[in-house]
């Protein structure tokens, strides 16, 4: 070849990679090398003869619609087993939203309850003596809300596959998952106190749960009532209210004496947005 400084493209016989035989190859000037005589001076283009390009490009078609009928294949085989994966996973799941004591309870949700679970838009406020079963009632209608969701949403997503998946699911709202808050409302207290006092935005602490699609609130009224609580609470219960948000409270109160001895407002509000069923029995903690 000559005047290579002067030419850009060029044809010569080359050994295909693949059948070996030999083919016009395309040949591109190195614009790197500078001397025309140096074995680098041009570059091959052309790896494959027209033949074996064309194969391989009918290959190559046919293992991508192989790919994608498997692909297809592999998302309705996990659709189909998705509502027994999920529930496989449902222990896990309901100790990423309950206490752990609750999460790996499968009683029979009380039938009084069946009326409130979701999408209803009622809340219930449970209420009697301690050991009357009023937390376990409310964490039973959880898992009977999270079975109905294992077996109706079309997704082939898992649930609880780990604590970082699990957290993530609940960021994206799955259904079933990421729409459920629990707090202890003694606890969730002393929470927004703490951060009060070491000037920490507890606003952000009450802006997690206020807006939570389904909130229970378990033993409102344990706290002690000091003006700071009885004005935090108003705050979310007045919000969920007004918002029309489910909430699931329980409680060893009547509204008589949350009405008496901690807000009026609060009581009325709870009245409101809630049916309020009285849970008797004797402790069942007592009786083991």
């Amino acid at each position: 070849m000559t005047h290579l400084e002067n030419m850009k493209e060029s044809f010569r016989k080359s050994q295909c990679n693949e059948c070996k035989i030999e083919f016009d190859a395309r040949f591109d000037r190195n614009q790197y090398v500078i001397s025309p005589d140096s074995p680098y001076a041009w570059k091959r283009m052309d790896l494959n003869c027209p033949d074996c390009v064309k194969k391989n490009k009918l290959e190559a078609e046919r293992l991508a619609v192989e790919a994608n009928k498997m692909q297809a294949e592999a998302r309705e085989e996990a659709i189909r087993k998705g509502p027994s994966e999920r529930l496989k996973n449902l222990p896990r799941v309901l100790s990423g939203i309950l206490p752990r004591k609750f999460a790996a309870m499968e009683y029979p949700m009380p039938e009084i309850l069946r009326q409130f679970l979701p999408p209803s838009t009622s809340g219930v406020c449970l209420y009697g003596k301690s050991g009357t079963g009023k937390t376990t009632a409310i964490a039973m209608m959880i898992r009977e809300y999270l079975i109905t969701c294992a077996s109706e949403i079309g997704s082939a997503d898992t649930w609880g596959i780990d604590n970082l998946r699990l957290a993530e699911l609940k960021k994206r709202r799955i259904p079933g998952i990421g729409d459920w808050e629990f707090i202890s409302y003694p606890e969730f207290i002393r929470s927004l106190q703490r951060s009060f006092k070491s000037n920490d935005n507890s606003i952000d602490i009450l802006a997690e749960v206020m807006d939570a699609p389904y909130l229970v609130i378990d033993d409102l009224g344990a706290e002690k009532p000091t003006d700071y609580v009885r004005q935090e609470t108003y705050t979310l219960i007045n919000h969920r209210e007004m918002n029309l948000l489910p909430t699931y409270i329980t409680t060893n109160f009547s509204l008589d004496h949350l009405d008496k001895n901690i807000d009026p407002r609060i009581a009325s509000r709870i009245a409101g947005m809630c049916k309020i069923i009285h849970f008797e029995g004797k402790d069942k903690r007592l009786e083991k």
